[in-house]
């Protein structure tokens, strides 16, 4: 017993097709993870470039999976803001003091400059169109 000749060639078929499926959707995460990567990048404040070097890409899952992430830990602040111009009103509502580089300086926050949530939809958007264009 066993499958057909026909049955064969048609199971060979659908098992080549499923990894050249595969193949394209693991291209496409990658493609996205560079694409928010140098968005994210592209958006970030200028300062020492700390923040955009700071941004990296790991792979996951034998590239079924990516994660992007900001690995300075004061990104979070440039992207919400902080104080009084926090979003959404969560930050610090007085004035403080900081010293740094044998400076005492008083501020009431920072305004949020936006790179990080803007690359996100930016790359759900580019994967959303990558997607739709395999063709197998």
């Amino acid at each position: 017993m066993g499958l057909e000749y026909g049955q064969m060639k048609l199971a060979s078929f659908f098992s080549r097709k499923k990894r050249e499926l595969l193949r394209e959707i693991n291209q496409a995460i990658e493609d996205t993870a560079q694409y928010i990567q140098a968005q994210a990048m592209l958006l970030a404040p200028v300062d020492k470039g700390n923040l955009k070097n700071s941004i990296q890409i790991y792979y996951l899952r034998g590239g079924t999976a990516a994660v992007v992430q900001v690995e300075a830990d004061y990104g979070i602040y440039v992207e919400y803001g902080t104080g009084i111009y926090a979003v959404k009103g969560n930050g610090r509502s007085t004035p403080w003091t900081f010293y740094k580089g044998g400076k005492f300086y008083a501020t009431r926050g920072q305004q949020a400059q936006p790179y990080w949530n803007p690359a996100l939809d930016l790359g759900h958007a580019y994967f959303k169109r990558r997607v739709a264009a395999i063709r197998i």
